[in-house]
């Protein structure tokens, strides 16, 4: 396919007509261009800024005038800014990138490390450094290409590197933002052994698990974090690991109507911090939970706090792990610290707060019960057996728990006896 052609009039062009070998060649290749249109754009907005052209027009400098021409935010049309003058020192560098031989990302990691060279190193020092990162950044990612350079200014300058370091702790931040829809976004920076700390805390929690079906984990690798983190922050506040704020260890405070709450509708129940919350989702919470009846006047201010009572006490919550070992889902076994004493009638209908009325479910099969159809029941021998919703088994045929399922006579493997 005609790359210029392609680029003039992009709506005309009909992939559904390549072939796969050209439809992966004309990808390459529309990849190598964009870098070099981006080199062109950027020695353009270098000119522009070296004529003064953009302040002739009225506008306060070139990114401003970049930002309402291009609709660009106004961070992004700085960077570019930024970067065009810098490259324009660079012709190497520049020069590669219009080529297509190398991304805008590769060109600011660059950048970025040679500005932070010392300005003691000998000149021949800094341009060995930069064909050092140049020939790097024609066979690796951006992202490798960053760690070879932190590598690199961590060497030459090891005093700086501790500096930079100690500077990137002070950049911690950490923010949750309500979307409005039900969802809160969480952004934020940690330095590199902040960093490491959380992936090497969260990756065994974001495993892919086996599902029921013996389908594999059918979650993103984004999602399985997202829940890693959310089951690390539930175990800390379970077990104390945290302090509280003067009156109770990190929990949960969530206000619901006592009726609403045994009814399973109503008014919806409240977060401290983030406000609604489902009369479902106030349910399973409730299942294992520390509770304080508190009496309210018609304007909803206490008049009465009752005694803080537990749902599931000690001596009961280590019955229940004896008998279920983990969570007792079909296929799953977490241990015990990642789970909730779920009451199979809730306690809000009546339902005893006893060993026959109780289950361990971890965070996800909670849910999974509560939301998705599955029900359960103490069988005959004493033991939680869970029936799938009809959509997994129209029959209903009930399954044992996970630590009680069918084993084999001898795991594979087994090689007792051997010399």
């Amino acid at each position: 396919m005609d790359m210029a052609g392609a680029l003039a009039d992009p709506t005309g062009v009909e992939l559904w007509r390549l072939g796969s070998d050209e439809l992966v060649t004309f990808a390459r290749d529309l990849g190598t261009a964009t870098s070099a249109i981006q080199g062109l754009q950027l020695r353009t907005i270098t000119e522009i800024d070296r004529r003064g052209a953009a302040i002739e027009l009225g506008a306060a400098n070139t990114a401003r005038w970049l930002t309402d021409v291009s609709r660009v935010s106004p961070g992004a049309a700085s960077r570019m800014v930024r970067l065009g003058l810098a490259l324009d020192r660079l012709p190497d560098v520049a020069a590669a990138l219009d080529s297509g031989a190398i991304t805008v990302d590769h060109a600011e990691v660059i950048v970025r490390v040679l500005q932070q060279l010392p300005d003691d190193l000998p000149g021949d020092g800094v341009d060995a450094c930069r064909t050092y990162l140049l020939d790097a950044a024609r066979l690796e990612d951006p992202q490798a290409l960053g760690r070879r350079g932190r590598e690199l200014l961590a060497r030459i300058c090891p005093d700086d590197a501790e500096l930079t370091e100690e500077q990137a702790v002070a950049r911690r931040d950490l923010r949750i933002s309500d979307c409005g829809d039900g969802l809160h976004k969480v952004t934020g920076w940690l330095d590199t052994e902040a960093a490491e700390l959380a992936r090497s805390v969260l990756s065994p929690l974001a495993k892919p698990r086996s599902e029921e079906n013996g389908e594999k984990d059918p979650r993103s690798p984004a999602r399985r974090l997202g829940d890693a983190l959310v089951d690390l922050l539930g175990r800390a506040a379970d077990h104390a690991c945290v302090p509280g704020e003067g009156y109770a260890r990190p929990h949960l405070t969530l206000h619901v109507r006592a009726d609403a709450l045994a009814a399973g509708h109503g008014p919806a129940a409240e977060l401290t911090f983030l406000g609604p919350l489902s009369i479902a989702a106030a349910r399973r919470l409730a299942c294992d939970a520390e509770i304080t009846p508190m009496t309210l006047d018609e304007h909803g201010v206490p008049l009465d706090v009752g005694r803080t009572t537990y749902t599931v006490s000690g001596s009961l919550r280590r019955a229940l792990i004896a008998r279920d070992r983990g969570c007792a889902f079909p296929g799953c076994g977490r241990p015990p610290g990642w789970c909730h004493a779920h009451h199979i009638i809730h306690w809000a209908d009546n339902g005893d707060t006893a060993l026959s009325n109780l289950v361990l479910l971890c965070g996800h099969h909670h849910r999974v019960v509560h939301h998705q159809g599955w029900s359960v029941a103490i069988g005959k021998d004493r033991q939680p057996w869970f029936t799938p919703p009809a959509w997994i088994d129209p029959g209903g045929t009930p399954r044992p728990s996970h630590q009680r399922r069918p084993q084999p006579a001898h795991p594979p493997g087994d090689y007792r006896g051997a010399a």
